[in-house]
């Protein structure tokens, strides 16, 4: 999980750009697979430089995810038969 975040650290050098998306995947209770999306935006820093205020976001992004692997298996796929 820290290693994800790391990229965070972008509001250090560019404070207008500091944005972050991580995707997590986890086992739902009903033995399903479900992907979210976390979405991070800085608003403000201290005079520090550290966070102040973010707004951060979740949504269900399960169904793109899905979209996304069937793609990436049917281009390996394709890879294999040529």
């Amino acid at each position: 999980m820290e290693t994800s975040h790391r990229p965070a650290a972008t509001w250090f050098e560019d404070p207008e750009a500091g944005t972050f998306q991580c995707i997590y995947r986890f086992k739902h209770a009903d033995g399903r697979w479900r992907w979210v999306t976390q979405q991070l935006l800085v608003l403000s820093l201290t005079r520090a430089g550290l966070l102040d205020r973010v707004l951060m976001t979740f949504y269900d992004c399960t169904t793109q995810q899905k979209k996304l692997a069937e793609r990436h298996i049917a281009a390996l796929a394709a890879k294999r038969m040529n």
